[in-house]
């Protein structure tokens, strides 16, 4: 899913019950809390308004919440982080409502954090825009923590230039060829995609070792994150080779740092209707 940009996407509330309560009042943000957060947004804003970037950096507090990733930042990606928001920082902020996720139905009401929604008053190039605005707040240790929207959009395009979109990543991506499989993944290069530039387009040619020909094939992409399953027909003389390409996530947040992936052949199907199958993939077919 690509990201939003600036604003952030806020989830609408779900109002089933669940053990006796709604989901949106076992979600709800105690009345308790707001004047803090209104008190600990104001010290938020200032210190952007003032350049008090230090000050900024510890409201960042152990954790990203909200969006895609949710976990705990290192002082590398925390630092990253504040040179993104030094770009575009925000000086003003009129607290309005907010919004959950369910998956903080789970969480102890201590280390919760809600979508909060305003207006907000963003400097870019030394002009400011008044928006509406979102951002992540968190509880952490009895007090009020802020994870910024995704602005990587916006990072990349004042960031990225001409040799950077030149350059070849293929060395982010592992390839895993089995000893044993009929096709062989060479020649690969990757380059950054230029309208988003997150994902890498891998190129890449599969190469017939054995002495069938080919008929289709499925590879699998895959990381610590989970992993993208790509099946093709497409006929390969043995011998020969055949030209193919997909799409690698660089990375979800551009903070979190480069997610280097693996690229392996699963399986392989041959005109005589035989098939190849990774050793992995024949325990996963004979267990069902």
């Amino acid at each position: 899913m690509r990201r939003s940009g600036l604003l952030t996407i806020f989830l609408s509330f779900c109002l089933c019950s669940a053990g006796g309560q709604s989901i949106s009042e076992r979600g709800k943000l105690p009345d308790s809390l707001i004047p803090s957060l209104k008190a600990r947004l104001a010290v938020y804003t200032k210190a952007q308004r003032d350049g008090k970037w230090d000050v900024v950096a510890s409201m960042l507090g152990r954790y990203r919440r909200g969006g895609t990733g949710n976990h705990i930042i290192t002082t590398a990606q925390r630092q990253c982080i504040v040179d993104q928001m030094r770009t575009m920082p925000l000086t003003a902020f009129t607290y309005e409502n907010y919004s959950f996720s369910t998956e903080i139905l789970n969480m102890p009401p201590e280390s919760r954090w809600w979508f909060i929604q305003g207006e907000g008053l963003v400097a870019i190039n030394g002009e400011e825009k008044k928006s509406k605005f979102g951002f992540a707040a968190y509880r952490d240790r009895g007090e009020w923590y802020f994870s910024p929207p995704n602005i990587d959009e916006y990072w990349e395009k004042t960031h990225l230039a001409e040799a950077d979109f030149a350059a070849d990543y293929a060395d982010e991506i592992i390839i895993r060829n089995s000893p044993d499989c009929p096709l062989e993944i060479v020649d690969l290069h990757a380059s950054l995609d230029r309208k988003f530039p997150s994902l890498r387009n891998l190129t890449f040619k599969l190469r017939n070792r054995s002495k069938k020909e080919v008929i289709s094939y499925t590879l699998r992409l895959y990381s610590d994150g989970g992993s993208v399953i790509y099946g093709s027909p497409g006929d390969i003389k043995p011998g020969g080779s055949r030209d193919d390409k997909m799409d690698s996530s660089r990375y979800v947040y551009f903070c979190d740092g480069i997610t280097k992936d693996n690229l392996i052949v699963d399986d392989v199907q041959f005109a005589d209707g035989s098939q190849w199958r990774r050793p992995s993939q024949r325990k996963s077919a004979t267990a069902h």
